[in-house]
């Protein structure tokens, strides 16, 4: 993920719009060339924004999804929350690279695997409505299945996050978020 920490330090040293790049052999492979637009290439680039005021819990994230070779892109985030009193800043990362499902349209998780056995099955859409939708599915220690769902939605260089988590088909929590685009290319 160091590749991820420089994105993130050019973002909060520029001002404006960051045009970084990095040498890390880490990042994943991503398309040079011009390639015909996809049905991600709307919510391609790097954003930075938090949930809406007043929610349950209150995050900043960034989100990076990359469009990739063959049909393929990565979606990597970071999610920055600070608990009610002296506890430390909670930051978690995360990134699931997908590759083209049967139907236009669709994509699997690479890393998929069977949630019974430990294993996190995840899987995206973008509807006719041009919205990404992202489903995550894991098991929780005690044997219930925990859903989440990621709508997003963008409008010229702004996106609207939109998070469900279900647990064994019951809402538990539900946040909004609101994303700007801070960096192309």
């Amino acid at each position: 993920m160091d590749w991820l920490r420089s994105l993130l330090i050019c973002v909060i040293v520029s001002t404006g719009v960051a045009a970084c790049s990095t040498t890390s052999d880490n990042a994943p492979e991503t398309a040079t060339a011009a390639a015909p637009a996809s049905a991600i290439t709307p919510f391609a680039g790097y954003w930075v924004g938090a949930t809406e005021a007043g929610q349950e819990i209150e995050r900043s994230a960034t989100v990076l999804i990359e469009e990739g070779l063959d049909q393929q892109f990565t979606v990597t985030w970071r999610n920055l929350e600070a608990p009610e009193g002296d506890a430390a800043l909670a930051e978690r990362d995360s990134t699931l690279v997908f590759l083209p499902g049967d139907e236009a349209g669709t994509w699997q998780s690479s890393n998929s695997g069977e949630i019974a056995e430990g294993g996190v099955r995840a899987w995206a859409v973008v509807d006719p409505a041009d919205t990404l939708v992202v489903n995550i599915e894991t098991m929780t220690e005690d044997g219930a299945v925990e859903r989440q769902t990621y709508t997003r939605q963008v409008t010229g260089e702004q996106m609207q996050l939109d998070y469900v988590r279900r647990v064994n088909n019951v809402e538990t929590r539900t946040l909004r978020g609101t994303y700007i685009r801070a960096s192309e290319g």
